[in-house]
């Protein structure tokens, strides 16, 4: 994030203890992966970035868009969302997911 960003780790460290960054993904969602890696919906930074700069985001409109622009789908909805991750499983890329943290992921999925 830091070299995406262009912010300082150092920065980024601080706002992260201060709860100033974007919203974290819990932790218990997630398999242990060696260092400490932190985990965030890109939504949540795009949201917070724009609420740094004092524009309006909104998070369902951009992962509806997203959908439709990357994977063609016009009937994209938070539903069909779930279910693509469910199709899925705990697995998403390089990142794995206990049990539990996937279920508690995927009911995120609804709220977005």
């Amino acid at each position: 994030m830091v070299a995406l960003l262009g912010v300082d780790r150092g920065n980024w460290g601080t706002w992260r203890c201060r709860g100033i960054g974007p919203s974290e993904l819990p932790v218990s969602w997630f398999k242990p992966a060696s260092g400490r890696p932190c985990y965030y919906r890109i939504s949540d930074i795009l949201g917070w970035l724009a609420s740094r700069h004092g524009e309006p985001f909104d998070s369902r409109a951009y992962m509806l868009d997203f959908m439709r622009t990357n994977l063609g789908c016009n009937f994209a909805t938070s539903e069909w969302v779930r279910r693509l991750a469910e199709r899925d499983g705990p697995m998403q890329g390089s990142v794995r997911f206990t049990p539990a943290g996937f279920r508690d992921y995927l009911n995120s999925l609804s709220s977005v």
